[in-house]
């Protein structure tokens, strides 16, 4: 019987390891907030978070969270929290290649609080990257943008497989946000095409 019960616990473990580390993004139809051109700065005393603004969508959107994660809730001091996830609203923006040796923030599936000012706007805390390339939407195609703010971002792989998985789902034949064109980007594009 001891045997049992540690073979048992065994199982068990590597099964939820494996279910940890197997994590695949999720589309979920509902309200998220987008921070995919967000401008971020840095939280006094937190090394590595940052405080982004963000807009507030309707729709499909894609994260590792689970959908019901992605419900409002309602938070401390009257606060409403949303999740931040990835979509195509403000389609019309494209993507710029930042190369690495400027911060940037991921605020995928971050914490986000609806602006009672503004409920068109969410501040997130959203964690700071270093030392990695990335791609933003912020900058309208302004390569130099990259240096001039910290923004919210991703990594130009992760941005190439929610926007194919994204596409899928919304049953486009093609991603319809492209890359800016200037020197860098198509480098870069081509990588990734």
């Amino acid at each position: 019987m001891k045997n049992q019960s540690r073979f048992l616990f065994i199982l068990l473990s590597v099964f939820f390891i494996t279910i940890a580390h197997s994590k695949e993004p999720v589309v979920c139809d509902s309200k998220y907030v987008l921070c995919n051109a967000a401008p971020c700065q840095a939280i006094p005393g937190m090394k590595d978070r940052a405080l982004c603004t963000c807009s507030i969508w309707e729709g499909k959107n894609i994260g590792y969270s689970a959908c019901e994660q992605r419900n409002p809730q309602t938070a401390p001091y009257q606060q409403t929290k949303l999740l931040s996830t990835f979509s195509f609203g403000g389609m019309h923006y494209k993507y710029i290649h930042c190369k690495a040796g400027t911060p940037w923030t991921n605020c995928l599936d971050q914490e986000c609080f609806i602006d009672k000012n503004d409920p068109r706007r969410a501040h997130c805390n959203c964690k700071i990257e270093e030392g990695t390339a990335y791609v933003t939407f912020a900058g309208m195609c302004d390569i130099n943008a990259c240096d001039k703010s910290m923004w919210s971002g991703a990594k130009a792989d992760d941005n190439l497989k929610f926007m194919n998985l994204l596409s899928k789902d919304m049953a486009y034949e093609t991603p319809p946000m492209r890359a800016c064109l200037n020197k860098h980007n198509e480098n870069n594009e081509a990588k990734h095409d």
